[in-house]
């Protein structure tokens, strides 16, 4: 079993998206809670570095945390994103959670391509938080595949 954490997002115009990542139980009596919401909160800060839009809630089964903050950024927008592509390292089952409203100037994006180079700094810390930190849905640890920019529909 794991502890599946949500990030809820407001895009420049308050359109909300949200992804959805895994991480270990809290045990019962929550002897790791502290741990698990470290695991957490380096994901999110990860996550955080690469977006323009506003963090609104970080939720697990309760809330932590609400904001209603509109981004500053008219380019805060959920309908272009980056897809995080990962793979679940005992199983090989695939997965993957999209970040919204992308800074893109920060990015390492491949030249010609919609590809980041996981490798860049903001890339490379966000690969080594949801390695060392985030588990698949089956609680098995992960391997960051690809990152790719996309677009949504409204």
């Amino acid at each position: 079993m794991t502890t599946q954490m949500q990030l809820t997002y407001n895009d420049h115009s308050n359109e909300k998206s949200t992804l959805s990542l895994h991480f270990a139980q809290i045990a019962a009596g929550g002897g790791n809670f502290d741990t698990v919401i470290s695991s957490m909160n380096t994901v999110e800060t990860a996550i955080d570095n690469m977006t323009l839009c506003d963090n609104s809630k970080q939720a697990f089964y309760d809330v932590l945390s609400v904001g209603e903050d509109t981004p500053v950024s008219p380019w805060a927008q959920r309908e272009i994103g980056v897809r995080v592509f990962f793979v679940d390292d005992v199983n090989g089952e695939k997965g993957h959670f999209t970040i919204p409203g992308p800074d893109l100037d920060s990015l390492g994006v491949v030249s010609g391509t919609d590809v980041l180079d996981i490798t860049d700094t903001l890339e490379a810390a966000l690969v080594t938080a949801l390695e060392a930190n985030a588990l698949s849905r089956d609680g098995n640890a992960i391997s960051v595949q690809r990152m790719v920019i996309i677009g949504r529909r409204s």
